[in-house]
Order: C-alpha cells, then structure tokens, then sequence
C-alpha cells in the first residue's frame, strides 16, 4: 500500500548530440517514474501511449529503455520530441501511471568536433550533469557561462567522457563555439583560462587542465604507451555516442577522446583534399595523425593546389597562409607546437626596438599542470637574440652577438632535438666572427625526453601580460631570471614555419591568427611606426584619450546644465527672517500705502531760521503767499552769505551731535526704517510732493547759489527763479501783494522759526 502511494508519474530530460547524423542506433536513456523501490523492475511494464507518432525511436517494454534508431530524420538541425509513456505495474495493481520525457536532438557537424575546445574537471560525469551543488543542470549552466565569456551565439558542450586523475575520477569536457565562422580552439581555450577563477567559483569544480594533452606528464605514459623521444595527441572520433544518465537527466554526447601516440605526427602532405572548400574549412588539426592540409581560403583545384584569393606567392603560403603580419606591441596566439624529439623554427623579422617577445609556448598563468614547467621562448633582448629551453628542470638560454635591431630584415633558425640546441642567424653569414650568428649548445638537463607543453603558440608577445610572468615564475617554483623578459614585438615577421624531424614544414597563418591584439595582416613599418615616432604604446595613447573625452564631455555637461538652470534672484527669498525687511514691490497709488515711508524719523528739528525761496520782488512760501520786501531784503542778504557745503554739513553735524533727543555718539543709525504704518504723514507716498503744512519749512532756494555743479539738485528741490515775467504778475504792482505780505509777517511772528537738517 505504501508503494502505492510513493510511486507516481514522472518527467525526464534527455539530449543527445548526432555526430554528421551518422549515430547507429543507440540507448539514450530510460523512462522515469518516482518510485523510490526501483528495485522492483521487472514487476514493471512500459509502453508508447502512442507509438506512431516516433517512428525513430523505440522502446524495451521490460526495461523502459528508449533507443534512437539509425538514420533519424532531422528536418532541422535541432529538433525536440515531447514523449508520453504509460507505465504499468501489474503485481501491486497499478496501472497506466503517466510519465514523461523530453527528447532534444542536434546534429553537429566534423568542424565544430575538430575546432573544438576541452577541460579537464575534477568530478565524475554524472555529478557534473546533475549539477552537484547547483540547482541546474551542470552541462547547460557551463554553456550558458561560456557563451558569455566568448561573446558566441552558439556554444555546444557536446562531450562528457570520464577521465582518470591521481586519486578520483573527472571529466574529459569539450566544446564548441561560433558566431561565423567557428572559432579556433586556442582563442576558446585562452578566454577559460584568463577566466577560470570565474569558471570554478560558479561551477563549483576544479579544472584539472586547459587544452587536454595526454603527452604531457611522461611518467603517465608507462600504463598507456612507451614512447622514446616523442610523443603526440591524436583525437579520436567515433560514430557511437557516448551517454551519461542519471534519474531525470541524460546527456548523449559525441565520443570524441584524446589519446598519445608515440613519435612525432606524419608530416603534412603538399597537395590540398579536393573535397574540402573554405566553406566547410576544416581545421589542420594538431591531434591528426595524418594532418588534413585544406585551403585555408579560395577553393583546391583538381591538381592538388590551393587557388588563393589572389595569385601572389610573396602573400600567400602553398595553403594560402598569410605569410606575413605587423605587430605593434601586440601578440597573437596560433596551434601549438607538439612535443617532438627533433623541432626546427624557421621565420623572418624587421625591427628597431632593442627588446621583443618574437614567440613563446608553455604555461601561463591559470594553465600551470603540476609538476610541468616545460617551455620554449625566443626573444630580442638589449638588441640581440636571446633563446630559452626548459625541459622540467632547468633552463638553458643562449645569446647571439649581433645586433638586430637596426630597421634590417633578419632570418632566423631555432632547432632542438634531444641533444642539442642549434640558433643560427642569417644563414650564419656574419663578419668577422661567425660566433656572432650561430650557436650551438647541448639540451636542457632534465629527466624528459621531450619538451612538454600544451600551451598555444603566442608570437609577438603574451596574451596575459609581461606583468604575470611573476606570478608565473611563482606558480611554477622557478626564478623570474629564468624566464623571457616578455617585452611586446614592435615590426614585421614573415615565414614562421614548424618542420617535425626534418620534414615538410608547416606554415603557420601569421596573418590570420587564432586570436590576438594590435596585429596588422601583411608587412606594414608605418602602422608600427606610427607609434615608434611618439614612443608611446597604443594603450597609454587610448588611455588618454579617454580622458580627454571624459573632461569634454563633463564640460559639455555642465555648460548645458548652467543655462538651463533657473536664476534667483533676492525678491524669490520667502523665507527671509530679517524684521527690518521692506517689500518695495509695492507701487500702488500711494494713497492706500500702510507699510512705511514715514520721513519724519530722518527729520532734526534745529532752531535755525526758515529757508525760503528768492524771488525777484519777494520771497514765495510754499503756501503761495509772498513776504515784505524788508524781509525780503534781509533774506537775500542771508543767503548770499551763506558759508560753503563744508561749512553747512559741519553745522548740521554740529546740530545732530548736540540734540538732547540723540542717539550716543558713534553709534548706528538704522535709516532702513520707514514707519510704523500708523504715522499720518507717512502713510501715503503723494505727501512727498504735496506742500502741506509739514513741509513749508523745505526751501532749498539757496541751492541755485552753489553754481552749475549743484544746479541738478537745485531744480530738484529749489523752485524756478521767476524774472522777467514775475514783475507782471508777482511783484510790488500786485494789487493783492500787500495783503498777502502782511498777512505772511503775522503768520512769521506767531510761528517758532525752525531749519530742516538732512544726514
């Protein structure tokens, strides 16, 4: 009864990679239901719920195995088959149970198995697709993150083979990836390595190797093959899927494994495969055992020759390798070399810098395998050739003489073989000492036979930085001394070839590398000159660039953002505290002003006489009336002798300091207040220029005496002296002149006398 219960339906995943779609017909994997007694099988019953709707597959009925069938159809590259199942169980009276399982299909091509990548991880296969300690699918989470860190719009993870590690079990994993066309394994294989702290950290494995190479630990070769001074990879591809299942899960992948083989590869044949084009370009694989020579552009024709884009021998290699490549300061990476007893390099360079990085292959940082510190380097160093050679121990280096960094084209042959190590410089044509352009030296010491490595070759310079080589020389127990200096190429290389004992060299593509930084295809001295005249390397030119435009911009930025911003102004402050504050917007029409302008508060009282206004048969006061000419007489007497402006502000200062109703001395004067609002007399701004009674005491006639300086304030404040047309009207013919002067002199007799004093 319990059974019962726990045994439901279930769902399952299974993906499978067809190889050229040649796959025979294969188990693929198993139909799931959720039964935690699965040891009871064979009580088990399985079966299509309709069978005619996947005529390619098939099913064992007894063990719920679902087999692919030769020669599926494919209508497209990849195609998915949604599958329903019925599973019954006849002992404990279960019948029908559902289950389902989700086919996946794709068919991938010879290129993306042979321009693939690879990784060694320190999981077995099927923890790996299970996912371990992630939630997802291990193979699907590594193809997502890859696709990133390569920028491709197709990533296949399409192997899963298990692999034998010192003390536990791992996975052999490859892959590829293009956009169009495929890319190279060596720029795959580099962009994991330059990220595989990432890798790790997210995947939660270890990788145990970047570019799987079984040549290279030797003493693990004594179980596999006994191999006596060379050794190389040969990628073995089969038609038979190899699958990996689990519960819910199940990966069918391409079988497509590394193994050693002893010697040194055949060498390359010198006629092009009349079947193969640039369309499908099949890459020269390193791990063939006899190489695939393909036209690496233009198409092979019936005699065997590659017929290139155009017909020029100088551009173009027998398989239309670009001969030559313009460095500056750059590096590019290309197919390593194998480890073979006897290697001969062969290639041409034109430079003036007296330091440069012409090619190296071993490990670098993130790459380093135990116990493996093999490399191989050629560099320019103070101006002359220096070489460098490590089988595992220790690392021999030889210096030539003469200085080839003179703008001078330069050839050069490195070998090494497992007993000696030869340099020669231009055909060894040097006077007056010979010395000066061979050399010959005896093997690295060591217990190798062989020099191992499974690193690209990088030429020109290294992907990761002369800086890392610290860290490398850390990583791999050695010196820093002990390896190349790793200054970037700045010049022109041509003809790099590799020849394996002695045979048909094989051209590497300088001009079309794997991946690669500041390289120019063809032989070029003004694109590396264009930075040798300023002395300056590419990057620090970029750099300040940037921040050229960065200040630009900011600028650009800020000048937008000044004009469009709203200005301010005193009158837009509203939460102004100051009490002694007057809002002078008012300007109604005077009458209903209630807020200030009470000019009494600036007024002194003095005993002084009153200012009047000459005139020239009397003097006018505000009210209109005029005084008797006696007055009159005594008035202009007053005002012709009055003292001058400094005189007249001493005696006001003098009034000021002596009114008892003063402030103290050196005190502040607050002239900001205007009224309290209540004052009749300043409650209205027309009273300024009324003649009221309050100001029949401002006559400033006197001010038409202080010249034509003063004449401005005169005829603001002074009345207009009235001549030739007064006597008509103003003088002692008027009738009414007499009534009005005596009536003045009565007024003036009641009246205190006072002045007005303005500060």
């Amino acid at each position: 009864m319990d059974d019962i219960i726990l045994w439901i339906s279930g769902s399952s995943e299974i993906f499978v990679y067809n190889y050229e779609g040649r796959a025979p017909t294969t188990k693929i994997g198993r139909v799931f239901v959720d039964d935690p007694d699965d040891w009871d099988l064979p009580d088990k019953t399985f079966r299509f719920k309709d069978a005619s709707r996947y005529p390619d597959f098939s099913l064992d009925p007894s063990t719920g195995i679902i087999s692919m069938k030769e020669g599926i159809k494919l209508d497209e590259e990849i195609k998915t088959y949604h599958m329903e199942f019925e599973v019954d169980d006849v002992s404990r009276g279960q019948r029908a149970v559902p289950a389902n399982v989700t086919v996946t299909v794709k068919k991938i091509s010879a290129e993306a198995v042979k321009k693939s990548g690879s990784i060694r991880i320190d999981v077995p296969p099927e923890k790996f697709l299970s996912g371990g300690s992630l939630s997802a699918d291990g193979r699907q989470q590594l193809t997502k993150l890859l696709r990133g860190y390569l920028n491709a719009s197709v990533v296949d993870v399409f192997t899963l083979l298990p692999a034998d590690l010192p003390d536990k079990k791992g996975t052999d994993v490859r892959f590829s990836a293009h956009g169009s066309p495929y890319y190279a394994p060596e720029r795959m294989e580099l962009s994991v390595a330059r990220r595989k702290t990432d890798l790790e950290r997210q995947m939660d494995f270890n990788i145990v190797m970047i570019n799987i190479d079984e040549c290279l630990i030797e003493r693990s070769l004594s179980d596999k093959a006994k191999c006596d001074g060379a050794c190389y990879n040969k990628l073995e591809i089969e038609n038979q899927p190899t699958a990996v299942m689990t519960n819910r899960t199940t990966f069918v992948g391409v079988t497509a494994l590394t193994e050693a083989r002893c010697g040194c590869p055949a060498p390359p044949r010198q006629s092009c495969d009349l079947d193969s084009s640039s369309s499908s370009n099949l890459w020269r694989s390193a791990y063939s055992l006899e190489q695939q020579q393909v036209c690496l552009e233009g198409s092979c024709t019936v005699t065997g020759k590659c017929q290139c884009a155009i017909d020029q021998p100088q551009v173009y290699g027998p398989f239309c390798e670009k001969r030559s490549a313009s460095i500056r300061y750059g590096w590019t990476t290309h197919q390593g070399i194998n480890s073979c007893g006897n290697t001969t390099i062969r290639l041409r360079f034109t430079t003036k810098q007296s330091r440069g990085l012409l090619l190296y292959q071993g490990p670098s940082p993130n790459t380093v395998v135990q116990g493996v510190t093999d490399f191989v380097a050629l560099e320019i160093h103070e101006g002359k050739l220096k070489y460098y050679l490590n089988y595992g121990r220790e690392t021999s280096t030889g210096i030539l003489q003469k200085i080839v960094s003179d703008g001078v084209e330069h050839s050069v042959e490195f070998s090494w073989s497992n007993s000696t190590v030869h340099l020669i410089l231009d055909n060894g044509d040097c006077l007056p000492s010979i010395q000066d352009c061979q050399l010959q030296a005896s093997r690295p010491l060591g217990k190798a036979q062989y020099m191992n490595s499974n690193g690209p070759l990088q030429v020109g310079g290294l992907y990761f930085g002369k800086d890392r080589l610290r860290d490398l020389a850390a990583e791999l127990k050695v010196a820093r001394e002990t390896l190349p200096a790793g200054d970037s190429f700045a010049g022109c290389l041509r003809d790099l070839q590799v020849s394996e004992n002695d045979g048909s060299p094989l051209w590497i593509s300088l001009g079309t590398p794997a991946d690669g930084e500041q390289y120019q295809d063809g032989c070029s001295m003004e694109y590396v000159l264009a930075v040798e005249a300023t002395g300056m390397n590419l990057n620090f030119l970029l750099i300040i660039l940037a921040i050229l435009a960065i200040i630009l911009t900011a600028m650009c930025v800020l000048t937008v953002y000044r004009r469009r911003r709203v200005p301010y102004s005193d009158k837009d402050i509203d939460c102004d505290i100051r009490e002694n504050i007057i809002n002078y917007d008012d300007e109604g029409g005077g009458e209903g002003d209630g807020t200030g302008y009470d000019l009494s508060v600036l007024r002194l009282r003095s005993a002084g006489t009153t200012q009047v206004q000459e005139n020239g048969y009397g003097h006018m006061t505000l009210n209109g009336q005029y005084l008797p000419p006696a007055v009159d007489k005594q008035q202009q007497q007053q005002q012709q002798e009055l003292p001058g402006v400094g005189h007249f502000l001493d005696e006001t200062k003098d009034k000021v300091d002596q009114d008892p109703e003063a402030t103290p001395y050196d005190d502040l004067r607050h002239y900001a207040y205007e009224g309290d609002g209540n004052s009749g007399t300043g409650s209205s701004l027309s009273s300024l220029n009324s003649g009221s009674e309050a100001d029949q005491d401002l006559e400033f006639e006197y001010l038409h005496n202080f010249g034509p300086r003063f004449k401005k304030l005169a005829d603001m404040y002074g009345r207009e002296t009235e001549t030739d047309s007064s006597s008509s009207e103003t003088g002692e013919n008027n009738l009414g002149y007499h009534d009005y002067h005596d009536h003045v002199v009565q007024q003036q007799q009641q009246q205190q006398p006072g002045s007005e004093s303005w500060c």
